[in-house]
């Protein structure tokens, strides 16, 4: 999933990664053909979200937008407030999972709470 050397995958990184604050970058999604998808945690991959999924921190400084009637994918940088503007496809996915892995814990542990935080009653 990496991105290396000359490649286009690591080309767009390098253009989207230097972007500032305010800036967008459109690309044609045509470009983008070189990049392959790829599945991952039954989720796929395309090239656009490849380029997001290798910029360290992204998902709180960029954003993307595929407009699949003009064809083209826009990426945006955004400041750093700490909110989050990018969810990677597979986000669902991983939640879920976590949350069965949780339950499941709970219920080995012998707790029917599986959906409660793990604090313990404020004393008055």
């Amino acid at each position: 999933m990496n991105a290396s050397g000359r490649s286009t995958l690591a080309q767009y990184c390098h253009i989207v990664s230097s972007m500032k604050p305010g800036e967008c970058f459109m690309v044609d999604l045509r470009d983008l053909r070189d990049i392959p998808s790829f599945i991952h945690n039954d989720t796929t991959f395309e090239p656009a979200h490849r380029i997001l999924e290798n910029i360290m921190g992204s998902a709180y400084t960029h954003s993307l937008e595929i407009d699949a009637v003009r064809g083209i994918a826009i990426f945006r940088r955004h400041e750093n407030t700490g909110e989050r503007h990018y969810s990677s496809p597979d986000d669902e996915v991983r939640l879920a999972r976590l949350r069965r892995e949780r339950e499941a814990r709970a219920a080995l542990e012998g707790g029917d709470n599986a959906d409660q935080p793990n604090e313990k009653p404020r004393q008055p």
